[in-house]
């Protein structure tokens, strides 16, 4: 399982790799392809973002609107979806807080029970380092759908129990006919996202062990003297050897309708119930 989320958050830590603070998608959908026919889709509209995740027989969407500051997290093989605000993150945040101080120097198992209860089902609990890319550089070029593209390296990914190199090849959006607009929508989803993470847990559609995620710090950010970078492949790194390897498929632009950015209807949402300490 954990391979799955290798393939499926793979894009996530290079669009977190470079700054790219200025500029952004309008209404566009990118379309990557991973290993053993993973299929990712991230679609962008103004204050709006949504991540689509097919990966053998499993099928999930992560969904964000900033405005409303909340994320749905949608397992369509479950037909359920799990909403998550920034005051539920709040709550959570301090139950678990309490748990530290409270229950620090009780049983290892009474600890697990207590998070397996803040843990909502169809999530697995994780920990996220504070600072996965400290110093990435740019390696050399490649050409890849045409275009020369910058290869990025020196953000760190989990990989069966390790961490290793994150690698990036990046071209100007412009010359995949992307328009440039606002980015704050993705800067804000990859920020919440990250702590959602933290403080949740990891989809099980995204598997349960491998991370490739990074955090973003401003001033260690990646200037490629690209107006809008734009990830056209990426993999992880050991050794030298590349794996786990996603492609760009796919371009598109155009107005998306407002349904994809909100959870599917007739879905069950699964509420996460905070435990009395």
């Amino acid at each position: 399982m954990g391979s799955r989320f290798q393939k499926a958050s793979l894009l996530l830590a290079m669009l977190l790799t470079v700054s790219i603070g200025r500029v952004a998608f309008a209404d566009a959908t990118l379309e990557y392809r991973g290993p053993q026919n993973a299929r990712l889709s991230f679609l962008f509209a103004p204050g709006r973002m949504r991540v689509d995740v097919t990966i053998e027989h499993l099928s999930g969407s992560i969904l964000y609107d900033e405005a409303a500051r909340k994320m749905w997290i949608v397992d369509h093989a479950r037909r359920s979806y799990v909403e998550v605000g920034e005051d539920l993150l709040r709550q959570i945040r301090e139950v678990r807080r309490q748990m530290e101080s409270r229950l620090s120097q009780l049983p290892p198992a009474v600890r697990e029970q207590m998070e397996r209860m803040l843990t909502p089902p169809g999530f697995v609990r994780i920990s996220v380092p504070q600072d996965l890319c400290e110093s990435p550089k740019v390696i050399g070029t490649e050409t890849i759908r045409g275009l020369v593209a910058k290869v990025v390296d020196g953000c760190r990914s989990l990989v069966g129990g390790e961490w290793v190199t994150c690698r990036g090849w990046f071209v100007d959006g412009s010359a995949l006919g992307l328009d440039l607009k606002d980015l704050r929508v993705l800067e804000s989803f990859l920020a919440f996202y990250l702590e959602f993470l933290r403080t949740v847990g990891l989809p099980e559609f995204l598997g349960d062990s491998h991370l490739l995620l990074t955090q973003p710090r401003p001033p260690k950010t990646l200037d490629l003297g690209l107006t809008f970078p734009v990830p056209v492949k990426g993999a992880a790194v050991k050794d030298g050897r590349e794996f786990h390897t996603v492609f760009l498929e796919k371009v598109s632009t155009g107005p998306l309708p407002g349904a994809v950015f909100t959870a599917p209807k007739g879905y069950t949402e699964i509420k996460i119930r905070l435990p009395q300490i």
